[in-house]
């Protein structure tokens, strides 16, 4: 019985052979545990476009010479009418709109070498891609293959994710105190609408600053999880950052070492609009 891979290569060969206009490459990725078969096609259109071929494998139980040809000339097809269905691709138009930055906990770098990534303040940032496919949406870690195909570079990435981020994962920002600084401060807690991937927020500067704006000072931003960030007043703790920094190693110490985050404190600086590490008094 055919495997997944041997559909791919030979779908991938038998367009190649049908027609001359585009060359179809195989392109394998992982979406979070899952591996999906994709075929790109560099001259299907001006932006370049990635069909998935992984549900299409499963339809069929047994894939002889004839429903392999069948399904390459469907492909063909479609491109020459320029007519793509997005049941069956991923190309850079839905990459520009829909990708988002993603941000690793720290004792899960080794695992992403075959992504697309930046280090940004202490912190891996990598992309993931959300496509929308009958009404369910997905989310795709973009691996250098595939950004290779679309003909997009890290840093085209890293723009598109500046202005996409926010819209993508939404903000749920939530009120809390402890009972140590009940009488001093308020704590907020800022996450995803779904509570997954909040720390990306720390890149969407407008959050940041309206919070700012908001509090009318720059902000303490502590690293609580890969999901989740909790902010405070720059000016109640401008003196004892390192209570903070206390904080941030006991809550590490607490939680699953997969969702560990950073051992350092961020500072929001609301004159400058921009977030560095607090690297300690001077």
């Amino acid at each position: 019985m055919m495997n997944a891979n041997d559909f791919l290569n030979r779908v991938v060969d038998c367009i190649n052979e049908m027609q001359s206009d585009f060359v179809a490459k195989p392109v394998i990725i992982n979406n979070d545990g899952k591996t999906e078969y994709l075929i790109s096609t560099d001259n299907a259109t001006s932006s370049g476009v990635a069909f998935n071929l992984t549900r299409i494998f499963l339809y069929e139980k047994y894939w002889d010479l004839d429903k392999i040809k069948s399904v390459s000339q469907t492909i063909i097809d479609d491109i020459s009418r320029n007519k793509i269905n997005t049941d069956t691709f991923i190309s850079r138009k839905v990459v520009e709109k829909g990708v988002y930055f993603f941000v690793n906990g720290k004792n899960t770098e080794q695992n992403i070498d075959n992504l697309v990534k930046r280090k940004y303040l202490g912190l891996t940032i990598t992309y993931k891609v959300e496509v929308e496919i009958n009404k369910v949406k997905y989310c795709y870690a973009i691996q250098k293959c595939l950004a290779d195909t679309l003909g997009l570079t890290e840093e085209e990435l890293f723009k598109l994710a500046l202005k996409n981020t926010e819209r993508i994962i939404g903000v749920n920002i939530g009120m809390f105190n402890t009972e140590k600084i009940q009488s001093e401060c308020q704590m907020y807690l800022i996450t995803s609408k779904d509570f997954k991937n909040g720390s990306a927020i720390i890149m969407c500067n407008n959050v940041l600053e309206n919070l700012s704006d908001f509090m009318n000072d720059s902000l303490f931003i502590l690293p609580s999880s890969v999901d989740e960030l909790i902010v405070v007043p720059y000016g109640v703790f401008s003196d004892c950052p390192e209570y903070l920094l206390e904080t941030v190693k006991q809550i590490n110490s607490a939680i699953d070492k997969n969702i560990v985050l950073s051992d350092n404190i961020f500072i929001y600086y609301r004159e400058l609009k921009n977030v560095r590490i607090w690297k300690g008094k001077k």
